[in-house]
């Protein structure tokens, strides 16, 4: 950038002024001959000064140069820096330049950008004085160089000077190179600038796909496992169902065993009686040839084992049928009353326990299921033990006999862990 003053212009003007009056006031007379040859290689002369005014005015006239942009420098002093050297090398950048006044400012940066600090100035024609602060960790240091030279036509800096610190003041030079002009910084700073922000779009982006995704994945997984779930509910409802049919179905077909055991109990029963009954009568006519018919009696049904286990509130109480035709029956246990524990008698007022029936094949035995009340439960808690008494109602061809059994029952063994 090259800026003439406003003396030079100024000079240039007046000297232009002058010639023309001379040519004036030597013309007015209109002399011809050889005076008039005279006065023309006057004129030729005064041109001549004018044009080597003018060529000189320009020569020495100031130009000012375009320092924006990025340096290197280097600086050295004549005391150590902090460093433990007498020359420190940085970078400049200047970034702001008045165009009017040549005022500059920017900032330096020393020792691989560890050490900051500024720098202004005034550039006046291929003179410059330079100012730069460094913040250092033992202090601040100034360099001033009042008259810096501008050379390679604004491309290099360079000039000495003086330091100052704390310690005082110390000479010293400086010297920096131009490595790029500012709009060369500028645009890089722009491209970076791009380049950042379209990098901070595709991390957005991506960042906002992952969300999505892991978002759909989740809802992916979360109504997977609804469905698992559902299933699971739906599996656990038909097992339930097949189970509670299958439980029917062996009920019913309990029921139905047990039904059938019955009646063919009563059947041999009624067969057993209508037996008898013949027997009776051809005894009755036997007395008059002498043949002798026996009448068997009914006998009660009768426990195998007098200690019985318990386990999950049921007793099994197995019955043997004494008799060669089946009975049918029922089982009531009871707590034995107070001082009447080996008594088979049934006399005493005693507490229920539980209720049994049978059907027994003839010379045959059944394992009796009985639920056990709460409190014989209880009971068996506290004592481990508890002595009851068993009353069984034995029946066949109409005929029934009762016996009562004392039993004694035993708490569950605890396993250990």
């Amino acid at each position: 950038m090259h800026v003439g003053t406003g003396a030079n212009r100024r000079s240039q003007s007046g000297a232009s002024q002058m010639v023309t009056r001379m040519v004036t006031q030597r013309t007015s007379g209109r002399r011809v001959g050889v005076g008039g040859s005279l006065h023309r290689a006057l004129l030729g002369a005064l041109l001549a000064v004018v044009g080597l005014l003018s060529i000189a005015s320009s020569a020495s006239a100031s130009t000012t140069y375009e320092l924006r942009g990025e340096w290197s420098v280097e600086l050295t002093c004549s005391c150590v820096f902090p460093t433990g050297s007498s020359t420190v090398t940085g970078v400049l950048l200047i970034s702001h330049m008045e165009e009017s006044t040549g005022v500059f400012s920017g900032n330096l940066s020393l020792l691989g950008g560890t050490v900051p600090g500024t720098i202004s100035g005034t550039a006046t024609g291929s003179q410059a004085a330079v100012a730069m602060s460094v913040a250092t960790p033992v202090g601040l240091i100034e360099f001033t160089a009042p008259e810096a030279a501008i050379e390679s036509s604004g491309a290099a800096m360079s000039g000495s000077g003086s330091y100052k610190d704390s310690e005082g003041v110390q000479s010293g030079a400086f010297s920096a190179k131009k490595l790029r002009s500012y709009q060369e910084v500028e645009k890089e700073e722009e491209e970076l600038k791009k380049k950042a922000e379209k990098e901070a779009e595709e991390a957005a982006q991506k960042a906002k796909e992952a969300k999505e995704a892991k978002e759909a994945k989740e809802a992916k997984e979360a109504e997977e496992a609804i469905k698992a779930k559902e299933a699971k509910e739906a599996e656990e409802v038909v097992k339930a169902k097949e189970a509670k049919e299958k439980e029917a179905q062996a009920k019913a077909q309990k029921e139905k065993e047990a039904l059938e055991q019955k009646q063919r109990a009563e059947k041999e029963a009624k067969e057993h009686s209508e037996k008898e009954e013949r027997e009776a009568k051809g005894a009755g006519a036997g007395g008059q040839t002498g043949a002798t018919q026996t009448v068997h009696p009914l006998s009660a049904a009768s426990p195998t084992a007098k200690v019985l286990a318990v386990g999950s509130g049921l007793v099994s109480l197995k019955l043997s049928n004494p008799n060669g035709y089946p009975v049918t029956g029922e089982v009531t246990l009871s707590a034995v009353p107070a001082g009447h524990a080996g008594s088979t008698s049934g006399k005493g007022k005693a507490t229920v326990l539980g209720h049994g029936s049978f059907t027994i094949s003839s010379n045959g035995s059944q394992a009796v299921k009985i639920k056990l009340s709460k409190s014989a439960m209880a009971e068996l808690a506290h004592h481990k033990t508890l002595h009851i008494a068993a009353k069984i109602a034995t029946h066949a061809s109409g005929k029934t006999v009762v016996k009562t059994y004392n039993l004694t029952l035993k708490a569950p063994a605890h396993k250990r862990p």
